[in-house]
């Protein structure tokens, strides 16, 4: 809102700007405009000058970073081949494979998710300029030299960018063949972590220590039933990955049944709670309580249906 305000303003001031630059004697209307379409092509290509060795650095030291790691690794495999390395040296291996992995993990995500020469194009023409480029030359003193000049300037570059840049945006991105998220990988990969969580989970609930705070056991079957609460995200991520995230796949799987199960349930609830609350039974806390625990069920719900965001 402040940023259309901020637009509205200045549009609503432009004809005032012209009206001064006409009634100057230092620089014609046709002169200023020129003056605003030659910067608008050097900041353009300032910005390509700018992004092009950036990207290049990056490159190069996403590459130095690889070298060093390869040779980290090779440290390791040296520590692993000892034969007898001590309690106190298999302690720092560990952590030294550990600090290892997430290395590796970490590169790898850089080398897949980089820029590359496409990602540069486009960052490079994504510099449009806009309500800082006009707010920064309205905030000029009212006795600077060219002041009207320099801000039909700023108007120019603003407006020349937001449609050239702005306008072309979407198809030099579908002309690059940029890709955006792989949706379809992103939910696998979710899948794959929720696994390792819910194993995790699982693992606890084996534990031959799992007791009571007063020291008794647990019932098998609440053992069981958290059991299946927790394979459940997972086995949820498990089912849209393999079969999509169409609503019409999924209509008759089990998860999917069940999800509609409780949001049926979750509606009569809410119901019911805004008949309590007409009747006045319950205090305002009490009825703020349980619409929150309906609330978090309901979220907990969306996110199993729909555990990508897509």
């Amino acid at each position: 809102m402040l940023e259309n305000g901020v637009f509205l303003i200045m549009g609503v001031q432009i004809s005032g700007i012209i009206e001064s630059v006409l009634r100057s004697q230092r620089f014609s209307l046709e002169g200023t405009i020129l003056a605003g379409l030659f910067l608008t092509l050097v900041i353009v290509l300032l910005r390509f000058l700018f992004v092009g060795p950036l990207l290049f650095l990056l490159e190069r030291r996403n590459e130095r970073a690889e070298v060093g790691n390869r040779r980290f690794g090779a440290m390791l495999d040296r520590i692993r081949a000892m034969a007898d390395p001590g309690e106190r040296l298999i302690r720092r291996r560990e952590r030294a494979e550990r600090f290892y992995d997430r290395r590796a993990t970490d590169l790898e995500r850089a080398r897949a998710e980089g820029f590359g020469w496409r990602g540069g194009v486009i960052l490079s023409w994504s510099g449009m300029r806009g309500v800082v480029t006009l707010a920064a030359a309205q905030s000029l003193p009212e006795d600077t030299p060219y002041r009207p000049q320099l801000i039909l300037i700023a108007f120019t570059v603003a407006i020349v960018t937001l449609l050239a840049q702005g306008g072309t945006l979407p198809w030099l991105i579908k002309l690059s063949g940029i890709r955006g998220t792989d949706r379809v990988a992103d939910r696998r990969e979710l899948a794959t972590l929720l696994d390792e969580l819910s194993e995790a989970g699982v693992t606890a609930l084996d534990r031959p220590t799992l007791r009571l705070p007063q020291g008794e056991q647990f019932n098998p079957d609440v053992i069981e039933r958290v059991r299946q609460d927790t394979l459940l995200g997972a086995e949820s991520a498990w089912e849209r990955a393999d079969h999509g995230a169409g609503a019409d796949a999924l209509a008759d799987s089990p998860h999917q049944q069940y999800r509609a199960l409780r949001r049926e349930v979750l509606r009569a609830e809410r119901a019911a709670l805004l008949e309590a609350r007409g009747r006045g039974n319950y205090a305002s806390r009490i009825l703020s309580r349980a619409q929150a625990m309906i609330d978090l069920e309901e979220t907990r719900l969306e996110q199993l249906d729909n555990p990508s965001g897509s």
